[in-house]
């Protein structure tokens, strides 16, 4: 049947592929995405970061790669290969910071070492190289992404077969439009994001500029307690809360009570003239 040989043709070019398209499709990411750490370290880092340290952080991440690989599931099909490849790169690289802070502190105060699990820092108390620090961190890296897997395949498993349907079907009218976007595009463009995103808190002294400070916009409200104060002190409390917070001052923080009255005021003055409006006399 003509269906049935459209699907058949449309499979053909869909991953996992075979033969020497594969291997050109995972060569142009690996090039992609060598090329980004490369330009990272000569134009945004210059010397801050020695090529000895910037090759030691590299090979962790070439590492953690490799092992991804034989560890993964082969997606079958454009749809479950494209779904799988969007997971990796922007929940897979959450996973991964969150696992190794956790796993770095844990480590550390085990073992007491903590320049051994101090993520970049490969030399000594003397500042020579100890191989044996790189060791222990890349297998802390490994165990990271060995955590990577797991979180994205069980989150993958619960997507409807037909969620990512949707987005590729804007190119899914040409099969060979759909297999460049899907093998080739897609992963060029996020794995490359991916390895400056991870690059950043595998160095030395390593919080991610773009993603420590998104966390730190979600978390600061838990922190300060922005969220629990409001419902301790009751509703009559949120007003004032929001205009302390205005003024840049912290639920916790004492703030003297002419203070607290002067920011107030104005806006009680103004709730109080929408609610009482002025009234017109006429003859």
């Amino acid at each position: 049947d003509g269906g049935a040989m459209t699907v058949a043709v449309a499979m053909d070019f869909c991953p996992p592929l075979r033969g020497p398209l594969d291997l050109a499709v995972r060569f142009s990411v690996v090039w992609t995405c060598a090329s980004v750490l490369v330009v990272k370290k000569v134009s945004h880092e210059g010397d801050l970061r020695r090529w000895r340290d910037f090759l030691l952080d590299t090979s962790k991440q070439a590492a953690g790669a490799l092992w991804a690989w034989l560890v993964s599931v082969h997606w079958e099909g454009c749809g479950a290969y494209w779904t799988g490849t969007v997971l990796e790169t922007t929940f897979g690289v959450l996973v991964e910071y969150l696992a190794l802070v956790l796993l770095s502190r844990l480590f550390q105060e085990a073992t007491g070492n903590a320049r051994a699990f101090s993520t970049g820092d490969y030399s000594g108390k003397d500042g020579i190289l100890e191989l044996r620090h790189y060791v222990m961190q890349l297998t802390l890296w490994i165990m990271c992404v060995t955590v990577m897997k797991l979180a994205t395949v069980s989150v993958a498993a619960t997507y409807s077969e037909h969620s990512e349907d949707e987005v590729l079907e804007v190119v899914s009218w040409s099969p060979r439009l759909e297999l460049v976007f899907v093998s080739l595009l897609t992963p060029c463009a996020l794995r490359g994001l991916q390895v400056w995103l991870t690059d950043d808190f595998l160095k030395k002294e390593g919080r991610p500029p773009l993603l420590g400070q998104l966390l730190r916009q979600v978390l600061r409200p838990l922190r300060r307690g922005e969220l629990a104060e409001p419902l301790r002190g009751g509703d009559r409390a949120e007003p004032l809360l929001n205009a302390l917070r205005v003024a840049g001052k912290a639920p916790g923080d004492a703030v003297p009570a002419a203070q607290a009255e002067a920011i107030e005021a104005p806006r009680m003055r103004k709730l109080s003239s929408r609610s009482n409006p002025p009234v017109e006399l006429t003859d």
